[in-house]
């Protein structure tokens, strides 16, 4: 069984990437920022409660 293939180059989601609540994404980078990494369950914690 082979994998598929990867793209060569990433894939660029261009501005409207960052959509929905930009004091939400700001907030959660600020977290990343301050204490490193955080677990997806953290990330959809933020994201479907705050």
């Amino acid at each position: 069984m082979t994998s598929p293939e990867q793209p060569s180059t990433p894939l660029d989601l261009g501005h409207d990437a960052e959509v929905g609540n930009p004091a939400l994404v700001a907030a959660i980078r600020d977290e990343i920022t301050a204490g490193g990494p955080i677990t997806f369950a953290r990330f959809m914690e933020r994201a479907l409660y705050d």
